[in-house]
């Protein structure tokens, strides 16, 4: 029998250049349906310093996969009666959560830590789907918007709406 409950992450992380104040944001967007009554969409970000875009894009998958562990907790649904799937712009993240690659070794101890973290949050059957970054999928683009917003402002970001609402506006950094 086929869920009628589905999540999708979309996931994005933006990084300043290379400095001594580079700073980094992680940006995920969570659609939900079949949950309630009609479909609505969980978006957090985070911005911290210093780090790389390849954190950031791990940082925002772990991000989307507490939301769901929360979610799931909150609705009492049991995993194996979702239907999960991760959208992320970034190869890397994909190749290292699969395992079949190993990264530079400048930060690797940050990169175990998270994906570490993320593979224990994981829920059996979830699918990693690599996206065109900057590309037609909305909601790419809107996790993309809240990294950088959040790599400007050094700031959280919360939000949670009925997907056929308009995205809140994102404040200025």
């Amino acid at each position: 029998m086929k869920s009628t409950r589905k999540i999708d992450i979309f996931t994005d992380g933006a990084s300043s250049p290379k400095s001594e104040h580079q700073r980094y944001g992680a940006g995920t967007v969570c659609l939900f349906t079949g949950f309630r009554d009609e479909p609505f969409v969980v978006e957090v970000g985070s911005g911290c310093s210093p780090g790389t875009n390849n954190l950031a894009e791990l940082w925002a998958i772990d991000n989307g996969l507490a939301v769901v562990e929360d979610r799931l907790s909150l609705y009492r649904v049991a995993e194996s009666s979702v239907r999960i799937r991760v959208l992320t712009d970034s190869k890397y993240c994909i190749q290292v959560l699969k395992k079949t690659f190993s990264p530079p070794y400048d930060s690797l101890s940050d990169r175990d830590r998270y994906v570490f973290q993320i593979q224990s949050r994981v829920v059996p059957g979830t699918r990693f789907i690599w996206v065109p970054g900057h590309s037609e999928f909305q909601w790419n683009q809107r996790a993309d918007a809240i990294a950088v917003f959040c790599k400007h402002a050094q700031k959280v970001w919360r939000a949670e709406y009925p997907i056929r609402s308009n995205p809140p506006e994102l404040p200025d950094s």
